[in-house]
């Protein structure tokens, strides 16, 4: 028998990171390295094996050491979401995204982004949520969903770049209290 009872198999084992890795994210186009959502997850073999196994069930490849998660399809065979974390209070494993971020021909320097200048620069999102503990922007796109997470404070926490949009699903829009109509309008 192969693998573990309570565990998928870990399709990473043999991919191999080169020592010079080094992270391009493109914000607006969700693609890391130039391998985009929907691609499929092999594409991404260059980030070497996942660092934590137990990822493999919630259907995540977690490399701690490079603040980068990255969430797939339920065949388990695309990309589904690339989550950039800087820092979260349920994420303390993860050290801060390692690459660069950019968007619009713009570096977006991560430690550094606010709520405040993160509305400056890319406007009012469709949908903001807040709580006790965090504030998200879901700002919704022709094929994709950022998911922008800052602490109460207004420090960038993540953003969540997904091509299965949380907001689509009708249940989450009533769970986040969303009154704007679905889909967004331009």
């Amino acid at each position: 028998m192969h693998g573990s009872l309570f565990r998928p198999p870990n399709p990473t084992k043999k991919w191999q990171r080169p020592s010079d890795l080094r992270l391009d994210f493109d914000l607006e186009h969700g693609r890391l390295n130039g391998v985009g959502l929907t691609e499929p997850l092999d594409r991404l073999s260059l980030l070497g094996p996942v660092e934590d196994e137990a990822g493999l069930t919630a259907r995540e490849y977690r490399y701690f050491s490079l603040g980068l998660c990255i969430g797939f399809s339920h065949a388990g065979d695309t990309i589904e979401c690339f989550d950039l974390i800087q820092k979260t209070a349920g994420s303390q494993h993860y050290l801060p995204f390692s690459g660069v971020c950019r968007c619009r021909d713009q570096n977006l320097v991560l430690h550094d982004v606010t709520e405040q200048s993160f509305l400056r620069q890319y406007g009012v999102p469709y949908w903001r949520d807040e709580d006790e503990v965090e504030v998200v922007l879901f700002y919704e796109l022709p094929s994709l969903e950022w998911q922008c997470e800052f602490a109460v404070d207004g420090m960038f926490n993540r953003i969540i770049v997904t091509s299965a949009p949380l907001l689509a699903n009708k249940k989450e829009r009533q769970a986040y209290g969303v009154t704007k109509p679905w889909p967004p309008k331009g």
